[in-house]
């Protein structure tokens, strides 16, 4: 799975567009780790549009809020919602430190489609986390073979996620988990 210390897909992956749609704080950045890790090209919290189309997964909430938008736009995708227990999430996004630098336009965008807030209000949090979990449930369906929940914060991780992706051999390595930045092999293509 490794050529020259670089992770090498094998042809049993799948090949099209894998996006993760779970919100902040659900083990987003541990997910896009991984599938680096597995040798996918990935990218979390895309910047804009043209990340979308210059990698393969791609995860946090400029893809959470986009979900419907993304099946429509890239048929045969496979979605991957990252899940945590409510007072788990609803405890970690209020601890959430404010922003050290101004966001720019997207992500300020990215916030209001996803949360419909700018800042962590916790009454408005706990209405939304069961509006987007019934919403994803609603949206898929009968295309159960499309999603794959995963509670990677819980110890989900290989088992669950290799399978959905066409990967056959499933790493010994213990599944990441990444707090703070995503580490990196090279510059952000």
């Amino acid at each position: 799975m490794t050529l020259f210390g670089k992770p090498t897909l094998p042809e049993t992956a799948f090949t099209g567009k894998i996006f993760c749609i779970g919100l902040s704080g659900t083990g987003t950045r541990s997910f896009n780790y991984a599938m680096r890790l597995l040798g996918f090209k990935a990218c979390h919290y895309p910047q804009n549009l043209n990340e979308f189309e210059r990698h393969q997964v791609l995860a946090d909430i400029p893809v959470a809020c986009r979900y419907r938008d993304l099946d429509i736009l890239f048929p045969g995708s496979k979605f991957v919602l990252t899940t945590r227990e409510k007072q788990s999430w609803l405890a970690n996004r209020s601890r959430k430190p404010a922003d050290r630098n101004q966001p720019n336009l997207w992500e300020l965008e990215t916030r209001l489609r996803t949360y419909g807030r700018l800042h962590y209000d916790h009454s408005h949090y706990v209405k939304l986390y069961d509006e987007f979990h019934d919403g994803v449930d609603k949206f898929f369906a009968g295309r159960e073979q499309d999603l794959l929940k995963i509670e990677i914060i819980s110890g989900q991780g290989w088992e669950q996620l290799c399978p959905f992706v066409g990967i056959t051999d499933i790493p010994t390595r213990p599944f990441p988990v990444v707090k703070g930045p995503v580490p990196f092999f090279g510059p952000r293509p």
